[in-house]
């Protein structure tokens, strides 16, 4: 069996030359027909830099098709439903990272703000393995939490925090977080979620988070703005041709980094690689890693504010800063962008490899 992988996949070359797997490196903008053709490779593993379409693997020997990554919207969706080729991505590996982030993004805001983090109502649009985190740690820290995700109410699943529409939460939540997957159907669109018909609600002393997916929120709607609130954005509409303007307006702007961590990079390659050999019918000794939340089935509610974190708000602040360092991140990010008329992709790559020196530190045993 032969792969193509992204050469920034971890540990995965690794893996595939302890199962005799045949595996060849390219960089992840630069995957091409000529490239397929060329090794003629039945898996690709990829990240959400490269772009899966019809026409680039047409004729290609391709029948699985693996990314590091929780969302998807870089394949075409065409692919992800087609018979003849079987696609899997690492969706919750980097889900602690990403809660991670936003909290440190909270209580830099309140720290900046002079907010009392126990006052704050934190609204979460997006109830997956990511937003249920987060409304778990923003709970520990005594939080009220309110949530949004049709979907998921739809489906009948359980919800362990308040469920509100939409409107509700940018009217009543302190901070709004996004952690919804980017769909442009007409059926559960994320597509510019929060938009000029919306973006009115917002008010400037609230908090807007996005670690999710760049347009789910209309950039433009935000840029024009009188009464910002404070941004803490890590996803863009454009990457890796962001909007300056936009970036030097957030009280946080970093390059698609949230998810960023050693273990969240670990978690994935191992995601993708079971993934890869159970598609060949390879027996796999790679430990396989649960990434829901609910697994142990921890009861999240809300309403018991316990303190498990085993410190104040004020000590947490501080090591979570020390050690994601997400405004020092966003200071270097967007300080050196004034040396640049456009964003473009090798700074943007670039900045997101310095963030691996990061470890995530807000973990708790469920």
């Amino acid at each position: 069996m032969r792969i193509l992988y992204d050469e920034e996949i971890p540990l995965l070359a690794e893996y595939c030359t302890k199962y005799s797997i045949e595996a060849y490196p390219f960089s992840h903008r630069n995957l091409t027909k000529k490239l397929l053709n060329y090794y003629s490779p039945q898996g690709l593993c990829i990240r959400s830099t490269t772009k899966i379409t019809q026409e680039i693997i047409a004729g290609s020997c391709i029948e699985f098709i693996a990314t590091a990554t929780s969302g998807t919207d870089h394949i075409e969706k065409s692919i992800i439903t087609s018979d003849s080729i079987h696609c899997a991505s690492a969706i919750g590996s980097n889900a602690n990272a990403v809660a991670e982030y936003c909290i440190s993004g909270i209580l830099e805001y309140a720290k900046v703000y002079e907010k009392n983090v126990h006052n704050l109502t934190l609204g979460i649009v997006g109830y997956g393995n990511v937003g249920q985190r987060l409304a778990l740690y923003a709970s520990l820290l005594g939080m009220d939490v309110l949530v949004h995700d049709i979907p998921r109410l739809n489906k009948d699943l359980p919800f362990f925090h308040e469920h509100h529409e939409f409107l509700t939460i940018l009217d009543r939540a302190d901070c709004v977080s996004f952690h919804v997957p980017l769909d442009t159907s007409s059926v559960h669109s994320t597509y510019h979620y929060l938009n000029k018909s919306n973006v009115s609600l917002l008010r400037s002393s609230q908090l807007v988070i996005n670690a999710a997916r760049g347009s789910i929120i209309d950039e433009n709607s935000l840029l024009h703005k009188e009464d910002i609130p404070a941004l803490v954005l890590d996803t863009w509409e454009h990457e890796p041709n962001i909007s300056i303007p936009l970036a030097k307006k957030c009280f946080i702007a970093t390059p698609h980094s949230a998810g960023y961590t050693k273990q969240a990079k670990y978690n994935a390659t191992v995601a993708i690689f079971n993934a890869l050999l159970s598609h060949f019918g390879i027996a796999s000794d790679v430990p396989i890693i649960h990434f829901d939340i609910t697994y142990r089935n921890y009861p999240l509610q809300a309403s018991e504010k316990t303190r498990l974190l085993l410190a104040s708000p004020e000590t947490t602040r501080v090591e979570l800063s020390g050690t994601r360092k997400i405004r020092e991140r966003s200071f270097n990010f967007l300080n050196n962008t004034q040396h640049l008329p456009v964003m473009n992709a090798s700074y943007f790559d670039n900045q997101r490899k310095i963030c691996l020196n990061d470890d995530e530190l807000l973990q708790l045993d469920l």
